[in-house]
């Protein structure tokens, strides 16, 4: 039986990433984490509670930042009560002038290495 292996998504573009021809592989959480920041809660019919509220943000305004990393303690919650990861910090910080929030999520995996996933998402 074959091992399945998460595949490697760019933090930026949000795109697997091939490598030789062929997707490259994540041993890590990172793109889990990533697709869970980055996707919209409820935009998939049949996992209506995967993926974070961000795209609810509308402004930068007053407490921008303690909402944001509420959100993505939210949609991370799955694998913090499966205990994929554990001591997860989430962090917010509106860039007003790009006009959009840096967010920013650190943990540790079952091996207990540390990761810290960056993702920027554009305020509209």
């Amino acid at each position: 039986m074959a091992l399945a292996i998460r595949r490697y998504a760019d933090p930026e573009t949000l795109d697997f990433v091939l490598e030789h021809g062929a997707p490259k592989g994540d041993p890590t959480l990172a793109t889990d984490v990533l697709r869970r920041i980055a996707t919209r809660r409820g935009s998939i019919p049949t996992l209506t509670t995967f993926g974070s509220r961000l795209h609810t943000i509308r402004k930068l305004g007053r407490g921008v930042e303690r909402q944001a990393a509420h959100y993505i303690r939210e949609a991370l919650a799955d694998l913090v009560a499966s205990r994929r990861i554990r001591d997860l910090a989430s962090k917010a910080t509106a860039d007003r002038s790009r006009g959009a929030l840096l967010v920013e999520a650190s943990f540790r995996d079952r091996g207990g290495s540390t990761q810290t996933v960056r993702y920027t998402h554009r305020v509209r």
